[in-house]
């Protein structure tokens, strides 16, 4: 099957706002693990918030070939 028929996995943007669920109620590590873990999660909500003000629901996955 070429390349351009094959069906593209896709994640629903909804998914990744429960992904930043888990992580804020995961348990502290360590400081490096904490400091790390606070950092990621601002970043990752203004990822998905862009996502939705361009009005998308769903992102392709890159195939990691």
């Amino acid at each position: 099957m070429s390349e351009e028929k094959q069906r593209k996995k896709r994640i629903r943007v909804e998914k990744l706002d429960e992904w930043i669920e888990i992580l804020k109620s995961t348990e502290r590590v360590d400081h490096d693990s904490e400091y790390f873990k606070r950092n990621a999660i601002p970043y990752l909500e203004q990822y998905v918030d862009s996502l939705k003000e361009a009005g998308r629901k769903t992102v392709v996955l890159e195939d990691k070939k």
